[in-house]
């Protein structure tokens, strides 16, 4: 109660027994209070004064802003009543106390007015349209017409209407017949209370009662079916601002803020893992990308609980549902909450680094988020230097070129294995973002790689020659759960490698579709022992040693020269690699008459590739520039490990491409050789 006389100020007293709870005293004559739960950040009912501060219930003050001390109104959809206030010939205003103390306007009501001056008296605020939240009536400003304004807002909350409570009702009637006061229900709202029991109402004193009926238990919303295959980035439709783990600090408890965002990484994308019942975790891209999640502190259900990140708990305070809104936006509910509470912005606040706290669902846009996605996948590294075998995890069966055909259009389907074979076995050769050359090993292993001709669903999978278009590219997207799902770079890595139909039948081929998570396009990557004819390159030189023959003539009866016994030295071939040699003699028949023996050394050089050092003097400098240059013109020759080595972008031909691939490695453009362009 306020007090216009001495003492000066408010007095909250027990309504039972008129005991002083507590007493503020005022400067001067305290003209007006109001009571009743505004502001969630306190437990109870808020209590203040003309030229007093806020007070709790005990007396305390509370560290948020004084309100008008005009009216009340059931706005929003919570359980905390807005500030309903006007002055003579101007608009009402209804006013919510966010999460940090401070007002923001819901409404004005332009062109349309409150009366009595400073008290600013709407025509009527009541529940008169059956929705617990209450409707304000205002005239127009040349008092000729009304307006009835009802809430916007949505609401997870049901009750029955105010007006089947009879003090509620009474006190609206009052409104036009004695001092007008906002009503006050015989019970208390709030979201730190459960909802009231529903009273048995007694009618006209007759002894005749009206039973409540039990309203219909609320259903919880829908929510979205949502692609788990891309990156989300989720904008405040309030603000305009993305939803971001704070510094992108890939740690437990570090914050969720809003801020702006003019291109997207770790610590603003975001991934979902489907958890049944409409629900998914929210997984941050910070560090690894796998392991912190959206994360409502401690689980809690308290309006304002915190919102970080934290490593998988596998609790309901890591499981959201997206519900869409019909407007292009969607509203990201908490299960903790039973879907009553939200992800929002706090205090509904525009800025960068505000903070994201959950809230009671009022339909606000400071708790609408529109979603965009980024379909570009992040790939797994995979050993270039090991062979795999691929086996469907539908089927069981593995990849492979359909009857051994080593030749470009080959169809590609899958079939039993009992082993390691070169129709069955691939190998992968990095290119760049993620993607990677699928070899087969049929021929000499370089020969054909894995291809699709364009994006399109149902697109057949064949090997062909290395073309080096995006045809040929394919990323390895970890699953997880030790299988894969191969994207192709033709579909913008919408889509990926499956067996058409989810056949488990030998034969059934290989083809590219939108990616769907079922079985049939997940892939278990065996690693296998095999050895590919590419692996080793060897140079056979066949030397002819001649050795030291002697040959024997039996005396005869005439005189004759005899012949000549004949050394010649062996040639001598000098060389820096290593060398094995194998003796294999070979006996031949000479002109004459003697007995002689040749033999044949055959020596095998092993080379390995030093990519770059076409003059092969152990260094990758401007002189293999100009050697590689002198060879395409014709100038020279280039040794077996030169030629080898000159292939700096690995296609298979020497020509410009190399040198001027083997210039920018020389210049440092780029770091590695072979270099393959994307």
């Amino acid at each position: 109660m306020c007090h216009e006389d001495k003492p000066y100020g408010v007095t909250l007293a027990d309504a039972k027994t008129g005991e002083i709870i507590f007493h503020k005293d005022g400067t001067g004559d305290t003209g007006r209070c109001c009571a009743d739960n505004i502001w969630a950040g306190n437990d109870g009912a808020e209590f203040w004064g003309l030229g007093n501060d806020v007070f709790d219930g005990n007396g305390n003050t509370l560290n948020c802003r004084r309100p008008a001390i005009n009216f009340l109104s059931y706005w929003d959809g919570d359980f905390e009543r807005e500030i309903l206030d006007g002055y003579t010939d101007s608009p009402a205003t209804i006013s919510k106390m966010g999460a940090d103390g401070k007002l923001t306007t819901l409404l004005t009501t332009d062109g349309y007015y409150t009366c009595n001056t400073t008290k600013g008296t709407p025509c009527l605020s009541a529940d008169i349209f059956g929705d617990w939240r209450e409707e304000l009536i205002v005239r127009a400003a040349d008092s000729k017409s009304i307006r009835i304004y009802c809430t916007p807002y949505t609401t997870g909350s049901r009750i029955t209407t105010l007006m089947q409570d009879p003090q509620y009702r009474n006190q609206v009637a009052g409104q036009n017949i004695s001092y007008n006061q906002p009503p006050h229900a015989s019970f208390y709202l709030g979201s730190d209370q459960p909802i009231p029991e529903r009273p048995v109402v007694q009618v006209n004193g007759n002894g005749g009662t009206v039973e409540p009926i039990e309203p219909p238990t609320p259903t919880r919303p829908t929510g979205a079916v949502m692609d788990t295959s891309v990156k989300y980035h989720f904008q405040n439709v309030g603000s305009g601002q993305y939803l971001e783990v704070d510094s992108g600090k890939a740690e437990n408890g570090a914050n969720v803020q809003q801020w702006g965002a003019d291109t997207f990484d770790g610590h603003n994308s975001w991934k979902l893992i489907a958890a049944g019942d409409g629900y998914y975790y929210i997984r941050s891209c910070v560090g690894d990308g796998k392991t912190y999640f959206l994360d409502l502190a401690n689980g809690k259900q308290d309006n304002g609980t915190n919102i970080g990140i934290w490593e998988n708990t596998h609790s309901d305070a890591q499981l959201f549902k997206f519900v869409d809104n019909g407007d292009g936006t969607y509203t990201i509910t908490t299960k903790a909450t039973e879907d009553k509470a939200c992800v929002a912005v706090a205090s509904d606040s525009t800025d960068s680094g505000a903070n994201i706290v959950q809230w009671t669902c009022n339909g606000k846009d400071s708790q609408k988020w529109k979603i965009s996605v980024d379909t570009i996948k992040d790939g797994a590294e995979l050993d270039e230097n090991t062979c795999y075998m691929l086996k469907n995890v539908n089927s069981n069966l593995y990849l492979e070129v359909k009857d051994g055909a080593a030749q470009a259009g080959a169809t590609v389907q899958q079939w039993g294995a009992n082993g390691a074979a070169a129709h069955n076995v691939w190998h992968v050769k990095k290119i760049n973002w993620g993607y990677y050359y699928i070899y087969s090993a049929l021929g000499d292993g370089e020969s054909f790689v894995l291809n699709v001709n364009n994006g399109d669903n149902a697109e057949p999978l064949t090997i062909a020659a290395n073309n080096k278009q995006s045809t040929q590219y394919f990323k390895f997207v970890d699953n997880e759960d030790g299988t894969y799902t191969i994207v192709t770079r033709a579909s913008k890595d919408l889509s990926c490698v499956e067996i058409a139909g989810a056949q488990t039948s030998s034969g059934a081929v290989a083809q590219q579709w939108a990616w769907n998570d079922n079985d049939c396009q997940k892939w278990v990557l065996e690693p296998v022992a095999y050895t590919l004819p590419s692996q080793t390159t060897t140079v056979t030189t066949t030397i002819l040693t001649t050795t030291e023959t002697t040959t024997t003539t039996k005396p005869a009866t005439t005189t004759a020269k005899p012949v000549e016994t004949t050394t010649t030295k062996p040639i001598t071939t000098t060389t820096k690699l290593m060398e094995t040699t194998v003796t294999k003699p070979v006996t031949t028949t000479a002109p004459v008459t003697s007995d002689s023996t040749e033999t044949t050394t055959e020596t095998t050089y092993e080379y390995p590739r030093n990519y770059g050092d076409v003059n092969v003097d152990g260094k990758v400098d401007i002189a293999d520039a100009i050697f590689l240059n002198k060879y395409l013109a014709g100038q020279i020759a280039l040794s077996v490990a030169g030629t080898l080595n000159a292939d700096c972008n690995a296609s298979g031909d020497l020509d410009d491409a190399d040198t001027t691939v083997l210039m920018a490695y020389v210049l440092m453009k780029i770091t590695d050789l072979p270099h393959i362009e994307g």
